[in-house]
């Protein structure tokens, strides 16, 4: 706000109040701002590193990824029960050292008797105030040096309460986190979904969204309609799980086009694939079948022998011969 003893000249020097505070501005030349200009030099086009990615070791996923995980926070966010924890512990077996802080329940973490590359933290029990945990988290960095984090979840370990209330404590720590160990090392935040109107944020809302490198929402998508189940090829009442890259700092990832993610537990395969892909294949594949075609209606079956007049409608009333000529 501009203070009522202006003694502007032109448009080059301006006065106005801050709170108590009152600041003078001339913009020209002088010593004071020159000395700034110089001081400050050191900020004008920082050295960026390049930007890595980590691979999980899963293909299908690397390949969705542009190469895998960014070096940074990536937050993995949707429902109960769409696959979130199932991706990050695939890919925390396949990297060489995870640390895996489960603050759930600790059945999420990998086994580490057949993962003994995993690492897991208890955090169920008993869980500090946000700034304890990111010292925690850079303790753990520090001497236990691992190629991926994963924090499971965050809505639990980084939240003031474990309620759904003032979630500013949540933003405050993952911009925090995003600062510290961003091009650092890759960190997977497990997070809730909160939706308001048609708008869905991870749990943090907008400043969660914004303070990551990547952001992957999870699915499931029952099938309710006729339709669905000749397009997958399933049963009414099944499901599919789906994910969709949502954010990318570094345009690698495709952020176009939705993942099916496939599952199989007894051989531990795990997989995505395009929607749009499987849904072409499967159209391909019917329509070759001729079952999306419209069948055209089948041809009336023939009259039986000697009632076709009969069949159709027409039949006429017999007629007697006509008497033969007189002699």
């Amino acid at each position: 706000m501009y203070s009522s003893s202006y003694k502007g000249q032109g448009s080059h020097q301006s006065s106005y109040r801050t709170g108590k505070t009152a600041i003078h501005i001339d913009l020209k030349d002088t010593p004071e701002l020159r000395k700034l200009y110089q001081d400050n030099l050191w900020r004008l086009n920082p050295v960026r590193k390049p930007p890595r990615r980590f691979p999980t070791g899963i293909p299908s996923v690397d390949a969705w990824l542009g190469g895998g995980l960014p070096n940074g926070l990536t937050i993995f966010y949707g429902d109960a029960g769409t696959g979130k924890s199932l991706c990050a512990r695939q890919i925390a077996m396949r990297a060489p050292k995870a640390l895996y802080f489960a603050a759930e329940v600790i059945s999420d973490a990998p086994d580490s008797s057949k993962h003994p590359n995993v690492v897991t933290i208890d955090m169920t029990r008993y869980i500090p105030n946000w700034d304890n945990v990111i010292k925690l988290l850079t303790a753990f960095y520090v001497y236990e040096r691992p190629s991926l984090i994963v924090l499971d979840s965050i809505s639990t370990i980084l939240s003031i309460t474990r309620k759904a209330v003032p979630e500013a404590e949540l933003r405050s720590a993952v911009a925090f986190i995003h600062r510290a160990f961003n091009r650092v090392v890759p960190i997977v935040g497990i997070s809730e979904i909160r939706e308001g109107g048609f708008r869905t944020t991870p749990a943090g809302g907008y400043g969660v969204k914004h303070g990551c490198n990547m952001l992957i929402q999870f699915a499931k998508v029952p099938i309710r309609f006729k339709s669905e189940v000749e397009l997958y090829g399933l049963e009414m009442g099944d499901v599919i799980y789906t994910a969709t890259v949502e954010k990318d700092k570094d345009d690698a990832a495709d952020t176009r086009n939705v993942a099916l993610v496939e599952y199989d537990g007894r051989s531990g395969r795990y997989s995505w694939i395009s929607l749009k892909e499987v849904i072409r294949k499967r159209k391909s594949a019917a329509g070759n079948a001729g079952a999306w075609s419209v069948p055209a209606p089948a041809p009336p079956p023939p009259p039986a022998f000697g009632q076709g007049r009969a069949q159709m409608g027409t039949a006429q009333p017999a007629t007697t011969p006509p008497p033969p000529p007189p002699f």
